[in-house]
């Protein structure tokens, strides 16, 4: 056993060197090779300012600034006085304050939308025959499909007198062509004439 107590006490002392190489804060230990033998949080703000004004701590600051901010002007000259709300207001530069009068046309558009009529499901009434004059969700997909091909129709409609217009204005100017072209052969035809009328007479 007496041989036993020099090497516990060894190991206890090799122990004892560990832990101071590894400082404690608060249950939380940390090396000390990386962040040194003092405090890791050392040249750190302890606490966060709530505002971003520098705290008043010299109280007869804050007893001036109470004085002060307590301290009125007699009535006619705070009515004198000019106030940034009334410069705006008369430079015409304020904002509007209500939320209605921020709309312009084209937010004022949605209230005059047209809106798609009142829709029903087929099957609410269970095994009852449901009303003529209750438009289902079908019903609206086939108005629906009817617009798309009226639609349609229109564009080809219209496409087809354009192309008919474009025929025709084509058929025009060939027309217009051809009399000018008459008309240049005739009006050559007769100076050839007339010069030789001359040389007869």
């Amino acid at each position: 056993m007496a041989s036993m107590d020099p090497e516990i006490a060894k190991t206890q002392e090799e122990r004892k060197k560990m832990e101071q190489q590894l400082a404690s804060l608060t249950s939380v230990t940390f090396d000390t090779n990386l962040y040194g033998e003092n405090n890791p949080f050392e040249g750190y703000e302890q606490s966060i300012p709530v505002n971003n004004e520098e705290e008043n701590f010299n109280a007869m600051d804050s007893k001036v600034a109470w004085k002060l901010a307590s301290y009125t002007a007699p009535k006619s000259i705070l009515k004198d006085m000019p106030r940034g709300v009334d410069e705006d207001k008369s430079m015409g530069f304020k904002k509007p304050s209500r939320i209605i009068d921020r709309k312009d046309e084209y937010r004022w558009r949605r209230l005059n939308r047209v809106i798609s009529p009142e829709r029903h499901y087929a099957f609410a009434s269970g095994d009852k025959t449901p009303d003529v004059s209750v438009r289902t969700y079908a019903m609206f997909g086939l108005s629906d499909l009817e617009r798309k091909e009226k639609k349609l129709r229109d564009m080809e409609e219209a496409l087809k007198r354009e192309k008919e217009d474009t025929l025709r204005l084509i058929d025009k100017k060939k027309k217009e062509g051809e009399e000018e072209e008459r008309k240049a052969s005739a009006g050559g035809e007769e100076k050839e004439r007339k010069p030789a009328a001359n040389a007869v007479s």
